[in-house]
């Protein structure tokens, strides 16, 4: 499994590139050193550049977020996020109360859908889970036991099981949805590894040769398993999530990389996103 210190040696390559958003282009607090330039040099060869998040956010909103790192809207063609793709599917449900997981920072969104937030589980038709407050599963097993009693479907807005917020570990959705599954409740997963997403990625590129296609993630879970079923190939960035995990004395132990995968293995791994 070959290690690339950046993108240069393999950029004609590709023709189209899905970037991760949160553990490759920034931490959650910060760009990341090779950011703009990466993406300055792949827009200057012509390279099609969609940004890929599990997000809980609306893409429009991540935009912001991008503009104010200084990430701007030239330096990409589009942006989907597991957000957008659950405000989407809210729209079925249009007229019906729901249940969130923590307070919804969008109530107007929810109005705009003439959604009926309320307080228990108990009193809704459908819920959703976007950020949470605590880092651990246990506030959440009486709402999550509330939502199994009243047979409720969960929308997870972020299948993440977890962040790196500037160097801090954070519990995602994700975790509380795989935890609600094994419960035996229903779940419906937006974002990556899920092939919609990846569906809706593809027709913004219009189709291109998959063969021509490069994703680059740090999570094995997400980003490299997600990419490889839709038979795509992957850069598994270790300056992520994982990076504890895979390192000896400070730099990638390859032997420690290569166990971490089990079905799913990326193309090659990146250290760092630089050019």
């Amino acid at each position: 499994m070959k290690i690339l210190n950046g993108l240069a040696p393999i950029a004609d390559d590709y023709d189209h590139y899905i970037f991760d958003i949160w553990g490759v282009l920034h931490n959650g607090v910060r760009l990341y050193d090779g950011t703009i330039r990466s993406l300055e040099k792949l827009r200057a060869r012509g390279k099609q550049v969609l940004l890929l998040s599990n997000s809980p956010e609306r893409s429009e909103r991540v935009s912001e977020q991008l503009d104010s790192m200084g990430v701007g809207r030239d330096l990409y063609d589009h942006i989907i996020t597991s957000g957008e793709s659950s405000y989407h599917s809210l729209e079925q449900y249009k007229g019906q109360s729901i249940y969130c997981f923590e307070d919804y920072n969008s109530p107007k969104e929810l109005g705009e859908l003439n959604l009926k937030q309320v307080s228990s589980p108990a009193n809704a038709d459908i819920a959703i889970m976007y950020d949470l407050r605590h880092n651990s599963v246990e506030p959440y097993r009486g709402p999550l036991s509330q939502c199994l009693d009243n047979d409720l479907k969960i929308i997870c807005a972020n299948p993440d099981r977890i962040v790196d917020v500037g160097g801090q570990i954070i519990m995602c959705a994700g975790t509380l949805a795989d935890l609600y599954e094994d419960m035996g409740g229903k779940v419906e997963w937006h974002g990556k590894p899920h092939a919609p997403v990846y569906e809706w990625a593809y027709e913004l590129l219009e189709r291109p040769d998959k063969s021509k296609i490069l994703a680059i993630g740090d999570s094995i879970r997400t980003d490299v398993t997600g990419a490889s079923q839709f038979g795509i190939d992957v850069l598994w960035n270790a300056v992520g999530i994982h990076l504890h995990e895979i390192t000896t004395n400070g730099k990638i132990d390859i032997e420690k990389a290569k166990g971490a995968f089990d079905e799913h293995t990326p193309t090659a791994i990146l250290d760092g996103l630089a050019w």
